[in-house]
């Protein structure tokens, strides 16, 4: 499913593909909407374990399990936007959405393959990011072992030089000049 239901939407821009400066912005953005949220959550966490057990320190065996924690919450937040929507929020803002290579939506399996591929992608340096760089379908590590691509959302991104008509509401016409705006199933008055 695509950002607004119709897999059609999805439109070929100028390469067709998404590059490495817009995909990296939306990843900060995702990275700021998982950080807030795990922020929120470890706090309030915190204060409920201090409150039953007077202890205000957490020690390493409790970092440990947070870390696991954030992983854990990192990839669910991903791959569930990958695999419903294919558009997570940051790609939202972006007018971006993961795909399979032929355009259709992204199973689960595919999205966790596609989790752990961009771990491993940010790990190394970020260096699992380069290929993007060198390739036609600009396809980084996490798309290799998802079998994914990103690509524009027609609706969000015009192509240059292209003006994108207003959608008309059903029951009237497009204006056109020396037409009327009334709808198509009143006739026009006769003055």
């Amino acid at each position: 499913m695509s950002v607004d239901g119709n897999a059609s939407k999805v439109r070929s821009h100028p390469s067709g593909y998404v590059g490495i400066v817009t995909r990296a912005v939306a990843l900060m953005i995702d990275a700021v909407v998982l950080d807030v949220i795990a922020v929120v959550v470890a706090a309030a966490a915190q204060l409920l374990i201090s409150l039953l057990t007077g202890d205000k320190k957490l020690g390493i065996s409790a970092a440990l399990v947070t870390g696991i924690l954030w992983f854990v919450w990192a990839g669910l937040y991903f791959t569930t936007f990958w695999n419903l929507t294919g558009v997570t929020p940051g790609n939202r803002v972006l007018g971006i959405r993961v795909t399979t290579v032929d355009g259709g939506d992204v199973s689960a399996w595919q999205a966790v393959r596609r989790y752990f591929g961009l771990v491993l992608a940010a790990l190394p340096l970020g260096l699992g990011f380069v290929p993007v760089l060198f390739n036609d379908r600009k396809r980084g590590l996490q798309d290799w072992m998802g079998g994914t691509v990103v690509r524009w959302v027609e609706h969000q991104r015009p192509a240059r030089g292209h003006h994108v008509p207003a959608a008309t509401p059903p029951g009237e016409r497009a204006l056109t000049p020396g037409t009327s705006s009334l709808p198509a199933s009143l006739p026009p008055s006769e003055s």
